[in-house]
């Protein structure tokens, strides 16, 4: 597919997850034409359910089908993005309060790591407890590089 049809399907897709109230959080194409797959991994503030993924799928074949977005035959998976995937959005964070999580971000220019439970999240970011000697520490979403959700086992 070209940029231009990837960024049609992109569009398209982002509109029918946003009719099923969930949100797209990534749409990876792989494959060639006759072989392509195509990755769609949404979510939602509550965390996207089976009915959700199960409507997305059937609304995103019924589009690529009608509209012959795809040459050759493909493979569309729908699926959440999963614990282990990296958050990308302010409003996951919410839904994540009270666990603990894997935080690279920015502090004065330098890059740092820590890991804690998040015990707050606002428009502008997120307090993270990463126990009693390193205290709270307040940063921004402009300076995450990557946040993760440790899953606990």
């Amino acid at each position: 597919m070209d940029i231009a049809a990837t960024e049609q399907l992109r569009s398209l897709v982002d509109h029918l997850v946003e009719q099923q109230g969930a949100h797209l959080i990534d749409l990876v194409l792989r494959g060639d034409t006759g072989r392509r797959v195509i990755e769609v991994r949404i979510d939602s503030v509550e965390g996207a359910t089976l009915d959700q993924c199960s409507a997305v799928s059937r609304a995103v074949m019924d589009e690529i089908d009608a509209r012959e977005l795809v040459d050759g035959g493909y493979r569309l998976e729908v699926s959440s993005p999963g614990a282990e995937r990296p958050l990308k959005f302010p409003w996951q964070y919410r839904k994540h309060v009270g666990r603990q999580m894997q935080v690279r971000f920015l502090l004065a220019q330098e890059e740092v790591s820590r890991t804690g439970e998040l015990i707050g999240v606002d428009d502008e970011g997120m307090t993270l407890r990463a126990g009693r000697k390193a205290g709270e520490t307040r940063i921004r979403f402009s300076d995450v590089k990557e946040a993760t959700v440790k899953v606990p086992w």
